[in-house]
């Protein structure tokens, strides 16, 4: 039995010095392990809060370099024989509106002009904004004559730094949103209720205005974005590819220091709690809004509303919405010393025509 004893007292003796042994040579390894651990984590808080301090002014430098190069410009001459709109379609003065009123209002510091015509068999009146690049009297004035033939009055408005209006900057995109007040503002002294029409930058600070007065009594948009930060990020994207998501925070942050919160104002979020009616049209192949996150039209698609109707069309891009497929096949089809016939450039397309006349009944 002492044998036995002894045996197993050994055994335990044994074991218990081996976990020793073994633990007092693992010691330096554990502390090894642990070391490397720390450092390692160390390094990875360094590298990160490096990124993060290279990142913000960085994104931010960029940002301001890019809003630069897009919006610290004026957007059109007070010519129109100088802008390049002319050589290929027709503007204004190639229709026959009548002579017109020019009206002056303020928005933020500089002075704007509309351009007022009359309808001989006046039954309401609309108030219209251009794209970037253009004015007044550009070629938004094809589908502008559309409706003026139906008898409606024209208050197209020079925005910020186009056409006729001050400024020697547009001052971000949402500044179309307060002239575009300031006009509603002075259009709704001389009419009951309106109506109102805009293409691209125009169109989207007609949206975002929308809610502004129960006055309104609908909008026919041609392209709309769906806010100034995301038609800035879009734009970029379509530049330098999905990296631009890396700086879409310090993007937004920095169009909202420089420009202001209506940077953030998205046109659906206004139309949802608005009570007026919207028509919304847009070409299939428009790379300038995209079909996504930037797109007014198609997030209608996908959030009806009944208040909403949306006009997709086959084919088109940003700038040959208005016209009939005619149209752009012979502007597709011209060569460079070919002489242009800008009324056939011009022609209207009769969906768009039918389309505005049901809006209207």
């Amino acid at each position: 039995m002492k044998n036995e004893y002894e045996n197993i007292y050994s055994s335990t003796l044994l074991d218990f010095r081996k976990v020793k042994y073994f633990m007092v040579l693992s010691e330096p390894f554990v502390y090894t392990i642990s070391y490397m651990k720390k450092k390692k984590w160390i390094i990875l808080t360094l590298t990160v809060s490096i990124l993060v301090v290279l990142y913000i002014p960085g994104g931010y430098i960029a940002s301001l370099i890019v809003f630069h190069v897009l919006y610290d410009k004026r957007m059109s001459s007070l010519d129109s024989k100088n802008n390049k709109e002319s050589d290929t379609y027709c503007l204004r003065e190639d229709y026959p509106f009548p002579e017109e009123e020019k009206i002056q209002i303020l928005s933020n510091k500089n002075e704007l002009v509309i351009h007022h015509y009359v309808s001989e068999n006046k039954k309401g009146a609309f108030l219209t904004a251009h794209g970037m690049s253009s004015f007044a009297g550009g070629r938004e004035s094809t589908y502008e004559y559309e409706i003026f033939k139906l008898g409606y009055d024209i208050y197209a408005l020079d925005l910020t730094a186009s056409g006729e209006s001050e400024g020697d900057s547009i001052q971000g995109l949402s500044q179309g949103i307060q002239d575009v007040k300031s006009a509603i503002d002075e259009v709704l002294t001389r009419e009951d209720h309106i109506y109102m029409s805009g293409y691209s930058w125009g169109a989207y600070s007609l949206l975002c205005a929308s809610s502004y007065s129960d006055k309104i009594n609908g909008v026919i948009s041609f392209s709309s974005f769906t806010s100034a930060s995301e038609e800035m990020k879009w734009s970029v994207e379509s530049h330098i590819g999905p990296v631009v998501n890396l700086f879409s925070w310090t993007m937004e942050s920095c169009a909202y220091l420089k420009y202001g919160q209506d940077t953030t104002l998205k046109t659906y979020e206004v139309m949802d709690k608005s009570e007026c009616k919207y028509l919304l049209f847009q070409g299939d192949q428009d790379k300038t809004v995209g079909n996504g996150y930037a797109s007014t039209l198609y997030h209608y698609l996908h959030q009806k509303n009944d208040r909403v109707t949306t006009v997709l069309f086959e084919g088109k891009n940003h700038n040959n919405v208005f016209y009939s497929k005619e149209a752009i096949e012979y502007v597709n089809s011209l060569k460079s010393d070919e002489e242009i016939d800008r009324y056939k450039a011009s022609e209207i397309d009769e969906n768009i025509v039918k389309a505005i006349q049901d809006f209207l009944k």
